[in-house]
């Protein structure tokens, strides 16, 4: 479990290793990744701790897109008018932050380690694509697939409908981070925001991100919200129209 969770002397997340030592009035941080060696300094402040959260994979190396592709290893064939859920896996990264001991709260990321070595990619044309972060995933025809605390992977519930007159094969899914969550439940298990992808042509897809975590009861994580969408009240999800010309 990484909700929270203090850093010691030594932490291993995935293909990663942060040492943590104290020098006079900083944390120095030793971060040996798949990116290579990474050495900070961090102050030290008052009472508070650096505490690790989940967040979603597109800060490391350097944080250049918000856009997530989740590439189907086994792509989803749909007939017309017929829909399916299934579910696909988050990797995730891991955000280190001030946690105040006296308020008992969080106080912003300092820095994120990456325990895994993922790719960015061009999803469209060079000259009108968007930069995404690469995630590929297993799909599991299951309403809600549990995946364990020390995978560093969060479960999505992908919900797939063809809405055309021919069949469809959905290979990739492109979401927008920063209008999801991440979450957690009492054991480690690590949720996103349900997914909904509904093909309307052959060129275009709605995508819909809900608002409402995909259990009760579940932590929700802090994360990092650099473009905000404004959402109207009383709406259950987050509805994009996005271009299918570069596959689905």
């Amino acid at each position: 479990m990484i909700y929270g969770e203090r850093l010691s002397e030594k932490d291993r997340f995935g293909q990663s290793t942060v040492e943590l030592k104290k020098e006079n009035n900083s944390y120095q941080i030793y971060i040996q990744s798949p990116f290579g060696e990474q050495k900070l300094a961090v102050p030290i402040d008052g009472d508070k701790e650096l505490r690790a959260y989940p967040v979603f994979p597109v800060h490391t190396p350097e944080r250049i897109t918000h856009y997530l592709l989740y590439r189907l290893e086994t792509p989803v064939s749909l007939p017309p008018e017929k829909e399916v859920v299934v579910s696909i896996q988050t990797l995730i990264e891991v955000g280190v932050a001030y946690y105040s001991k006296q308020n008992k709260s969080f106080e912003g990321y300092l820095f994120f380690i990456p325990p895994y070595l993922l790719k960015y990619a061009l999803y469209g044309q060079p000259n009108e694509g968007l930069i995404v972060r690469d995630n590929p995933t297993k799909v599991i025809f299951d309403d809600v697939l549990v995946v364990g605390p020390d995978e560093l992977k969060a479960s999505t519930r992908l919900r797939l409908k063809n809405d055309t007159g021919h069949p469809v094969v959905i290979k990739k899914v492109l979401v927008n981070t920063d209008i999801m969550s991440l979450y957690m439940d009492n054991y480690g298990n690590m949720y996103t925001n349900d997914v909904t992808i509904i093909v309307q042509g052959d060129t275009t897809a709605t995508v819909m991100i809900s608002r409402k975590p995909p259990l009760p009861g579940l932590k929700e994580s802090p994360q990092t919200r650099y473009q905000r969408l404004s959402i109207i009240q009383g709406f259950g999800v987050q509805e994009r129209k996005v271009p299918m010309q570069y596959g689905y």
